[in-house]
């Protein structure tokens, strides 16, 4: 009995090219994924920063009476920032306040309702009636 070794079909030049491109295409996609995981994780890093120093500008515009533009700060700082739900209570009672010297109820309410979901008990006795403020 005679020992060979099986017969091979070679690789044509189609399948290679196939193979390379898929190649290529997968690096590729890898590639855009990591660039855009790693933008995305530096900028939220910024913006954290960003939004923490917008906070304390919105608290002196708000004391200097402009409020509108501290509104706006302190929506992007709730926003971007991760605060635990009373800090947060807490900020957004701050929010419909601004809102609500404003003359802007409908905003006011909206932050006043976050408030209330998210306030402990003595916060929640203040937010009552500034919600039927608004709402009058």
């Amino acid at each position: 009995m005679e020992l060979r070794e099986p017969p091979q079909t070679p690789a044509t030049g189609r399948t290679d090219l196939v193979v390379r491109v898929l190649l290529v295409i997968n690096l590729i996609t890898l590639l855009v994924i990591g660039g855009l995981l790693l933008t995305r994780t530096r900028s939220v890093g910024v913006d954290a920063d960003t939004a923490l120093r917008g906070r304390e500008v919105a608290a002196k515009l708000k004391a200097a009476g402009a409020l509108d533009e501290a509104a706006s700060l302190y929506e992007r700082y709730l926003e971007a920032a991760d605060e635990e739900p009373s800090a947060r209570a807490r900020i957004a009672y701050s929010l419909g306040n601004t809102y609500l010297d404003s003359g802007q109820y409908e905003r006011a309410l909206r932050w006043f309702y976050e408030a209330e979901l998210l306030a402990d008990n003595e916060l929640a006795t203040q937010i009552a009636p500034k919600i039927v403020h608004s709402l009058e």
